[in-house]
């Protein structure tokens, strides 16, 4: 019937190729996927770390500021003569280690808010409490909508009071050799 029969090999060799227009086809989806990945994926990502980030560092040094005004504020129970005065120079204290500790505009943070509140808990036991909050503006995140976040931070330092009592020899061998003035002067 005048044509052979086609060759299995050459048959199966250009069927396995594929067309320069089915490549084309293929490198355009590719484009598009790897488009929408980045777009949709990988910038949202990047973007959260960042703002994550910065809440974490804003935060880290928050909690070191409350701490810091906590700690002074009980430190300075023993100025003042009486409960409340003590009480009002313990919050005072509080509030201005804070201010010290946390600088204004801190990665670009807003609104710093503190309050600090001296407190009696039992019989000789005193505390100062300090909340502290920061509003700091999201990079990223923004184009979901939220502009803002705020981040918190509390700190409470107690202290017991205590009655501190010098008892001093007096006895013969401190008296002959004249200790005894120099001990009273130096308590």
């Amino acid at each position: 019937f005048g044509s052979a029969p086609p060759d299995r090999v050459s048959m199966f060799a250009s069927s396995s190729k594929p067309s320069s227009r089915r490549l084309a086809r293929q490198r355009g989806v590719i484009l598009v996927l790897s488009t929408l990945m980045i777009g949709l994926l990988l910038i949202p990502a990047a973007g959260l770390a960042v703002d994550a980030g910065l809440m974490y560092l804003v935060k880290t040094r928050l909690s070191a500021a409350a701490d810091a005004a906590s700690l002074a504020g009980a430190r300075a129970f023993s100025r003042g003569s009486n409960g409340p005065e003590q009480n009002v120079n313990a919050q005072n204290t509080a509030v201005s280690y804070f201010h010290v500790n946390f600088p204004a505009g801190y990665f670009w943070s807003v609104n710093p808010q503190v309050t600090a509140v001296a407190a009696t808990e039992g019989d000789f036991m005193r505390s100062v409490t300090t909340n502290a909050s920061v509003q700091l503006p999201l990079l990223f995140m923004r184009i979901f909508r939220p502009t803002a976040s705020t981040v918190r931070a509390y700190a409470k330092a107690t202290r017991r009071d205590v009655n501190v009592m010098i008892v001093m020899d007096r006895s013969g061998s401190l008296a002959n050799s004249n200790s005894c003035a120099p001990l009273r002067a130096a308590a």
